[in-house]
């Protein structure tokens, strides 16, 4: 959830909505925290992602990286504030990685806030799924691929501005597989 007031309250909307379809499901939802989803106010730091959280205990944001045991799966949360956790934590293999970070060396530039590739490297990770870039790109990397899904309202910068941009990606995990699923946002 961008705290810019350019992102479409729509795709807010539709979020809400699925995320309480999930709940009513009785599936866990786990929101990871990224660069735009908190401010500080005054002397206090306010998260965009608490307001979803609030009203159901089936919800949990993430704000420090955090290993979860499903039935059947490892799950390490990154969020992007704790990032660099991946190089000092105890390694995690074959675990699913699900940040908001961009890994050096996937895209066609560089920025000073990404995780080195061995940090990544030394957990074996199954999958590796991304947010923090708004392209979507998915790449081969040491035996595992990173997938990058792209915003839920897809954007590009331009001259220090949000503009809208086609495309976005759903990412469905199905037993080893993680599948695309293209979808289209309203503007």
């Amino acid at each position: 959830f961008h705290k810019s007031n350019t992102f479409p309250i729509e795709v807010l909307r539709a979020f809400r909505r699925g995320m309480e379809r999930w709940i009513a499901n009785g599936q866990r939802v786990y929101l990871v925290s990224g660069n735009h989803d908190w401010y500080l106010s005054g002397t206090e730091m306010l998260d965009a992602l608490d307001i979803n959280a609030r009203d159901s205990e089936q919800v949990r944001v993430i704000m420090k990286t955090t290993v979860v045991q499903s039935k059947d799966e490892m799950l390490v949360f990154v969020p992007y504030a704790d990032r660099m956790r991946l190089e000092t934590m105890d390694p995690q293999p074959g675990c699913t990685i699900l940040g908001h970070f961009g890994v050096q060396g996937t895209m066609r530039w560089t920025a000073e806030d990404e995780v080195p590739m061995e940090a990544i490297a030394r957990h074996t990770p199954r999958h590796v799924i991304l947010g923090h870039y708004h392209d979507t790109k998915t790449l081969n990397a040491n035996g595992f691929k990173i997938h990058y899904v792209g915003s839920a309202a897809p954007m590009r910068y331009e001259k220090g501005s949000h503009v809208p941009k086609n495309g976005g990606i759903y990412l469905q995990r199905k037993a080893d597989t993680v599948r695309r699923i293209p979808f289209t946002t309203p503007h």
